[in-house]
């Protein structure tokens, strides 16, 4: 599992714990009830654990199915994000 946020476009940073919250407050993101079936080009995946979080974005198909992985039990939300291929644009989705 290869991409993960620290920053908006702009630079604001996300904090390290609350990273979902962050995310719930920018209109331009949807939150997902449960995790995405199919694929989508600006999926972010938030595993909250306790000393921090980690949002990662499924910038392939593989990356979701990494992510989604039933056996992995953390705490997880999930998110489309529109702006998170900005941060990486040297990675071809």
């Amino acid at each position: 599992m290869g991409y993960y946020i620290n920053s908006t476009p702009s630079g604001t940073p996300l904090p390290v714990t609350g990273k979902a919250a962050f995310l719930s407050e920018d209109v331009s993101v949807t939150e997902l009830l449960a995790a995405p079936k199919e694929w989508h080009p600006g999926i972010v995946c938030v595993i909250v654990g306790g000393a921090f979080d980690a949002a990662g974005w499924c910038y392939s198909p593989a990356e979701l199915d990494a992510f989604a992985d039933p056996t992995d039990t953390r705490r997880k939300r999930w998110f489309i994000v529109p702006w998170v291929s900005q941060l990486f644009p040297h990675v071809k989705e």
